[in-house]
């Protein structure tokens, strides 16, 4: 399934008052799309809608009562969602022997269940789209490999293309009229870095790190310092896919280099263990 006009389509993305979440907004309504973006309340949310000129509605993706009311809002207003972003999503860096379970929760809550929340208050109306629909899930290249002082956020991008993975799947298996896209973005000029400050009281208070005498923090500082693409270009990349019907959607290419050695070193493994055991099968001589 591909979408390749996006003309008189209705389009929901959250997290879509600012970085991806906006640049997406601004290329879905240049090509002839009704948008409605989802983000927590404030005035990023309302600068954005009344910048663009597109509906807006507060709403915290990690609540499932909010998301099964901002799902009922647009279908109320529009009868009908043609594409769906979940887009909303925060980033952390910890060092994991220093990580909370507070600060586990507040990471799966928005980036995990912020995407089952919204595949659970708008698929039934996705597939029931007579014109075909299309869901798009931000993933994150650290969904493919990760790093130090990423293991909540990495483990939770894991999950969500897990997620993503079984869905594609199993649109296959039914009628086909669903198109599913895993966004893998890499370094993006996005507000993401500064998700501690909008991090919600019932988390506790955000945690402090001294890189300077935390050697798993300062292993990330590469990361951090790399060259970010901005938002528009990763938006765009994303939207192709959808065009395309293509599964992948992965903006840096050139930060996966050691997804290769470790599969092949996964691939050497499973081998090793077949040979072993055709070994101690095989009849004495």
């Amino acid at each position: 399934m591909k979408i390749d006009n996006f003309n008189d389509r209705v389009a929901v993305i959250t997290g879509g008052a600012a970085g991806i979440g906006r640049a997406l907004a601004e290329l879905l309504q240049e090509g002839g799309a009704t948008v409605v973006i989802a983000d927590l309340p404030g005035e990023t949310l309302d600068a954005t809608a009344l910048d663009l000129g597109i509906t807006a509605i507060a709403c915290d993706v990690s609540d499932a009562t909010a998301m099964d009311s901002l799902a009922a809002q647009v279908m109320q207003r529009h009868g009908k969602v043609d594409l769906l972003f979940n887009n909303a999503g925060v980033g952390f860096q910890q060092s994991l022997y220093k990580m909370s379970l507070r600060d586990w929760r507040w990471v799966f809550d928005v980036n995990f269940w912020g995407v089952v929340h919204g595949l659970n208050s708008f698929l039934p109306h996705l597939t029931t789209n007579p014109d075909g629909a299309y869901v798009v899930n931000t993933a994150s290249l650290l969904s493919l490999y990760t790093n130090s002082a990423l293991a909540a956020y990495a483990a939770s991008k894991y999950a969500v293309l897990a997620v993503t993975e079984t869905l594609a799947r199993e649109m296959e298996l039914t009628d086909g009229k669903v198109g599913v896209t895993a966004f893998c973005p890499g370094p993006i000029q996005t507000t993401i870095y500064g998700s501690l400050d909008r991090r919600d009281q019932r988390y506790g208070p955000p945690p402090t790190s001294d890189a300077t005498d935390d050697p798993v923090m300062k292993a990330l500082g590469h990361i951090m310092d790399a060259k970010r693409m901005s938002a528009r270009d990763a938006a765009q990349i994303a939207l192709d896919a959808v065009r395309n019907g293509r599964f992948w959607a992965i903006t840096h290419p050139e930060y996966t280099q050691q997804i290769a050695p470790e599969h092949d070193a996964l691939m050497a493994e499973i081998e090793r263990q077949r040979s072993s055991q055709a070994l101690s099968k095989a009849p004495l001589a």
